[in-house]
């Protein structure tokens, strides 16, 4: 039976970004942990989890909210996997990853047959809350694509217009 890992130590957590860097499907991870090792959002912890079931990892990322004024906020959680998926096995780690989090879980990132089997877990589990499942495409660019953007000039505009912020 697989067990549900919490990774703390601070080298082995520098792997996994280095190993979350290059993969797109693994974006997520790779902001959400270098956010907590560059220590952007300390009331926000991002928790890494994985789960090793014969050839197969499951990654869960879990952030949840610490402010003091909105301690109701939802978690949300992040799932990829890396070999042969199994829908059991994945449902063991949501279950696991569940009771860790005292807060109730608001999002859930990854490819869509995940969320949509911790969608119907979650309802099946926890019937007082509402989950829907959102079909989302990931957007990514590559190193160079961020380059160009990063130095990209904003054309001049014309008289009586200006950019500002809502």
């Amino acid at each position: 039976m697989a067990i549900l890992h919490e990774i703390t130590d601070g080298n082995e957590l520098k792997k996994y970004l280095e190993k979350f860097r290059t993969e797109p499907k693994y974006r997520p991870f790779f902001h959400s942990l270098k956010f907590r090792l560059d220590g952007l959002f300390p009331k926000q912890p991002f928790q890494l989890f994985v789960q090793n079931e014969y050839m197969t990892n499951y990654f869960y990322g879990l952030t949840t909210c610490k402010y003091e004024t909105r301690d109701t906020r939802p978690a949300s959680v992040i799932v990829e996997h890396e070999g042969p998926f199994d829908d059991t096995e994945f449902l063991k780690g949501m279950e696991a990853l569940l009771k860790k989090s005292s807060q109730k879980l608001g999002w859930v990132i990854g490819n869509y047959h995940s969320c949509l089997l911790a969608e119907r877990y979650i309802e099946n589990s926890m019937p007082r809350i509402y989950t829907k499942a959102y079909l989302c495409k990931r957007y990514y660019m590559d190193e160079e694509q961020m380059r160009d953007l990063m130095n990209w000039k904003c054309p001049a505009l014309q008289n009586g217009y200006e950019l500002g912020i809502l």
